[in-house]
C-alpha cells in the first residue's frame, strides 16, 4: 500500500500545464498499482468551492484534476466544518 500527497508536485513530462501533468501522473500511478497489485491512496486538495448546492462535495470539484475522476477507482471526499468532518463516497467502481 502506498500513500501520495500533493500530486501536483510530480513533474513527469516537464510540461507547463498542470492538468496534463496530473493526468500523466494518474495514468502512471495506475499502471504501477496494477503491475504490482498494490493499493494507492492519493490525497488531492481542492482549489475551489464545491460546485453543488449546500457545498456537498462532488467528484467534479477537483480543479484541473479531471483525471482524478476518470482514472481513480474510488473517490472519498471530506468536508470539514469546525469540529465535524463528513466523508462522501463520490465515486466507486
Amino acid at each position: 500500500m502506498f500513500a501520495i500527497d500533493h500530486l501536483h508536485y510530480f513533474k513527469l513530462s516537464g510540461g507547463t500545464r498542470g492538468d496534463l501533468e496530473i493526468t500523466d501522473a494518474m495514468h502512471k500511478i495506475n499502471e504501477i498499482a496494477r503491475k504490482y497489485q498494490v493499493a494507492v491512496f492519493l490525497v488531492a486538495h481542492y482549489v475551489k468551492e464545491s460546485s453543488t448546492a449546500k457545498g456537498v462535495p462532488h467528484v467534479n470539484d477537483f480543479a484541473g484534476g479531471a483525471a482524478i475522476k476518470q482514472v481513480a477507482n474510488y473517490v472519498i471526499q471530506l468536508l470539514r466544518d469546525d469540529d465535524i468532518t463528513e466523508f462522501f463516497f463520490t465515486k466507486g467502481r
